[in-house]
């Protein structure tokens, strides 16, 4: 999901309760565990540097339910790996969509996944741990042969 959080704000506190729930270990195990998708981790020196989530939605379109990179590991191009690890892999799925939803205030994830072909397609505002999540809708095509360097990998 790429939730930051905006530390000193009082609707931090339902922000945080909502990524303690999504992000616990018990939760990423099931996710880990899961045969619907793919689950990647980007690590060194056995740490883990990132991770993401692409789950099978049903018909021809998947959802990148999580992408997460360290901070300190921000402008490595980490994030864009596993992204594009993870459109060989829906693509020899068979899969043709790619969808991802993002906090509205959240630029950085934002400005990743526009830079990498996504495109808004809606907007939505949900109740969550107290506190009101405003979200944006991107989709994209899973192969963009002017944007991404699996175009033309064979399944």
């Amino acid at each position: 999901m790429g939730i930051h959080l905006r530390y000193g704000d009082p609707s931090a506190r339902g922000q945080e309760n909502a990524i303690s729930a999504w992000y616990s270990g018990p939760a990423l195990a099931r996710q880990i565990a899961a045969t619907n998708g793919l689950f990647l981790v980007a690590e060194a020196d056995d740490a883990c540097l990132a991770f993401a989530q692409f789950v099978r939605r049903p018909g021809d379109s998947a959802e990148l339910a999580r992408i997460y990179v360290l901070p300190m590991h921000h402008g490595r191009t980490i994030g864009t790996q596993l992204l594009e690890e993870g459109l060989v892999w829906l693509r020899r799925a068979g899969i043709s969509r790619l969808t991802v939803e993002v906090e509205e205030e959240n630029p950085i994830g934002r400005r990743f996944y526009e830079r990498k072909g996504f495109v808004e397609v809606g907007r939505s505002t949900q109740h969550v741990f107290d506190h009101d999540l405003s979200s944006i809708s991107y989709e994209r095509a899973v192969v963009n042969p002017l944007l991404d360097r699996t175009w033309g990998v064979r399944a």
